[in-house]
């Protein structure tokens, strides 16, 4: 009896084993007829001579991602690059002083300049015919040649006057004009180089003698121009000054129709005073009065807007006598536009104002009859 229960339970088991193999091929059986049936489709299309195009064929080399990831690599990529554009400098007025520390290279126009201009502290390197070629093959002036002066000086500022004399060969001009320039920039990395415009000529000399005529000139002047950066070099252009309604050199102003009269060149020389670049050719950007009073203790200067011109503040150090002994202290001090130096304070509108100007040099007083004052002196 036993035995015979046993055997009708294993083949209750195997009935049911058999059920759930027929219930798991059933149901998978429309998927595996799908798969069995776009194979057969596939393999009909090839014998027919037609293979499965590229975007039907699967490919396992790239994974979802892995695309997304180069695609944001891509957008890295092309997103444009901001470049800020250099605060161009404007030309400002300056006296004598600032041509102390200048240097001028140029040719005959360069000698009536050194003439009748006023500024005697300044170098001049220049002579009749002189060409930037002469220059670099070593002219010597008075004994000495440019590398004289260019090596054993440093300048501030150096004036370029060059082309006239070499305009009839203008590839050979250009070619030595900007190797003057970069001479210059090497040996004197720190100053200011001006590239002076070639003075026009008269119309008359313009028609007669076409390889130094306007047109030349014009097109010498712009690649010097070319060679300026307007940050560290600057191109002036005096033709404004004197030219005609032509454009030209009046025949008025000139004996021979290329170069000026006296008075002209000391005309030329005064306004050289008003194309000069100082700290007063940048902007001035507004700041809040923590960042003036960082700049100040820092050994600037810092001004309000609404100040008048001589107004700011800076940092001094007055002797103070207590008993018999001498104390320095530092303070922030006040000047006046007539040059005298007070304690000063900030009040709640110095200290919430927007409106404060960096300076970075010492602006000049205003001359007054009672100036006595000096910088240590605090009333």
């Amino acid at each position: 009896m036993s035995n015979m229960k046993k055997k009708t339970g294993n083949h209750g088991r195997m009935i049911a084993g058999l059920v759930i193999v027929l219930l798991c091929y059933a149901g998978s059986a429309p998927f595996v007829y799908k798969q069995l049936w776009e194979q057969k489709t596939t393999a009909a299309e090839v014998t027919n001579g037609e293979s499965p195009t590229e975007s039907e064929i699967p490919t396992e080399t790239e994974t979802e991602s892995e695309t997304e990831t180069e695609t944001a690599a891509e957008s890295e990529t092309e997103a444009p690059t901001e470049t800020t554009e250099p605060v161009p400098l404007e030309f400002v007025t300056s006296d004598a002083s600032y041509f102390d520390d200048a240097f001028f290279i140029g040719d005959s126009r360069m000698v009536g300049i050194s003439m009748f201009g006023k500024m005697p502290n300044a170098d001049f390197f220049c002579t009749a015919g002189l060409s930037s070629w002469g220059v670099l093959s070593g002219t010597r002036i008075k004994g000495k040649s440019v590398d004289d002066y260019l090596n054993t000086k440093q300048y501030g500022k150096v004036y370029i006057m060059l082309g006239i004399n070499e305009t009839g060969d203008m590839p050979r001009y250009k070619e030595n004009i900007a190797k003057l320039f970069d001479k210059v920039r090497e040996s004197q990395p720190d100053a200011l180089i001006f590239m002076m415009a070639n003075l026009h000529v008269s119309a008359a000399v313009s028609q007669a003698r076409p390889n130094i005529g306007n047109a030349r000139l014009n097109e010498a002047n712009a690649y010097i121009e070319s060679l300026t950066d307007g940050q560290t070099s600057f191109y002036i252009d005096v033709n404004p000054l004197f030219d005609d309604e032509n454009h030209c050199l009046p025949a008025s102003k000139s004996g021979d129709g290329i170069h000026p009269g006296g008075m002209d060149y000391a005309k030329w020389a005064e306004w050289l005073f008003t194309q000069t670049i100082t700290e007063e050719s940048r902007p001035r950007e507004l700041q809040s009065f923590g960042d003036a009073l960082d700049h100040v203790l820092e050994g600037g200067y810092a001004m309000r807007e609404e100040w008048e011109e001589g107004q700011f503040l800076c940092l001094i150090t007055p002797t103070v006598q207590i008993g018999e002994e001498e104390n320095a202290f530092d303070c922030v001090a006040y000047r006046t536009a007539d040059g005298r130096y007070l304690p000063w304070t900030a009040a709640q509108e110095d200290l919430l104002a927007e409106d404060w100007i960096l300076l970075h040099h010492m602006p000049d007083p205003v001359e007054t009859e009672t100036q006595e004052e000096t910088e240590n002196q605090v009333e």
